[in-house]
């Protein structure tokens, strides 16, 4: 659940092959020390790692994801726990077509509940959860539109288009945001089920969700974050419940 946190996370594929942890009691004596070794590595060492995802990593790695919420929500929400599954398999996979259609399960899983209607709703809900301008929504809609038809093509066709790494990037850049803000609905509007999530969505839009979540979703694209707090700041003292 740790590396599963931190891929959600960073967006990288990081690796924990092996793990020693000491545990203590409430008054700091010793207990036990506990291991494992995992079959699977994330193949970047540390010279793979360019200043630009060392940066992604200084940003990302300030969102405070627990454990135990993404565990509990994996519980009560399958959807969720196959769509998070995809999505950390498609880091361990070598081909940028398997990675892309991986990705595109992950989002199906999540916003495909009743099978009629796959591109549209897909297409739909992971632009809307997103709450960006009105634009910017229909930008998200139609590229997704898109990458469904080659996903569609690349699974079925004879003769599949090139899936390349921009356009894999691109989406996994977009599931990861969808997970992400997906976790925050069920943490700040504590809504667990699918279809719940679903209506949700068709309630709201970046004008009426709660402050909480609005922070949260403009803190994934936060790089400096004492700017971002000096400009909530002064947006809430001067009475706007709305920073989006």
């Amino acid at each position: 659940i740790i590396e599963k946190r931190l891929r959600l996370v960073t967006g990288i594929c990081i690796g924990l092959p092996i793990y020693i942890t000491n545990i203590y009691d409430k008054d700091n004596k010793f207990i036990a020390r506990v291991g494992s070794v995992s079959g699977r590595t994330s193949n970047l060492n540390i010279a793979s790692y360019t200043n630009e995802m060392k940066k992604v990593l200084s940003q990302r790695l300030r969102f405070n994801i627990t454990a135990k919420t993404l565990e509990e929500l994996e519980k009560k929400n399958s959807r969720y726990k196959r769509a998070l599954n995809f999505y950390n398999d498609s880091f361990y996979v070598a081909d940028t077509g398997v990675r892309f259609t991986l990705l595109f399960s992950s989002l199906e899983s999540l916003f495909n509940l009743t099978g009629n209607k796959v591109k549209k709703n897909i297409a739909n809900y992971a632009s809307k959860i997103l709450f960006l301008k009105e634009s910017e929504e229909v930008i998200y809609k139609k590229r997704l539109e898109n990458y469904y038809k080659i996903r569609s093509y690349y699974i079925h066709g004879n003769n599949p288009k090139t899936i390349n790494e921009e356009i894999e990037f691109n989406l996994r850049e977009i599931v990861r945001k969808v997970l992400l803000i997906y976790w925050s609905i069920s943490q700040s509007i504590f809504i667990k089920e699918p279809k719940d999530v679903l209506t949700y969505l068709d309630e709201n839009d970046r004008n009426t969700i709660d402050l909480q979540l609005q922070i949260f979703i403009k803190m994934l694209d936060v790089k400096e974050y004492s700017e971002f707090y000096n400009e909530v700041r002064e947006k809430l003292l001067s009475g706007r419940r709305n920073i989006m």
